[in-house]
């Protein structure tokens, strides 16, 4: 339990517009802040003690490499630290951390979707 990690969490929900690129799966969102890669997972069907969601920290990924392949190589279990580090919502036992995990999970959701610029087309005319 590290509560940076929660720090950053916090600092990236007060700037999701900064979020530069994103990748989705069924259940997870990779993307990058200020040049560095992470993820947000959400998975009910797991033991209790990690939560329903994982913050991950890819610190050692370079850049210029794609969002999906950090997806299939974690699909495929090959990934551990020191390439990725977890961060799980069981971890801390306040029921407001794990709104922030959620609430980070539902702000990536809708980055992906690009759901913004739909109702902004919409709304603009």
């Amino acid at each position: 339990m590290n509560p940076k990690a929660i720090e950053v969490i916090k600092k990236i929900l007060s700037n999701i517009d900064k979020i530069e690129e994103t990748f989705g799966t069924s259940s997870e969102y990779y993307f990058r802040y200020k040049g560095i890669t992470f993820s947000i997972m959400r998975a009910f069907n797991r033991e209790a003690k990690w939560g329903p969601y994982s913050f991950y920290v890819y610190p050692l990924w370079d850049v210029s490499s794609s969002l999906s392949g950090i997806a299939q190589l974690s699909s495929q279990g090959t990934l551990d630290e020191p390439d990725m580090v977890s961060y799980n919502s069981g971890d801390y036992k306040d029921a407001e951390i794990t709104k922030l995990f959620e609430q980070l999970f539902l702000e990536l959701q809708r980055k992906h979707s690009r759901i913004d610029d739909v109702f902004k087309t919409i709304l603009e005319e």
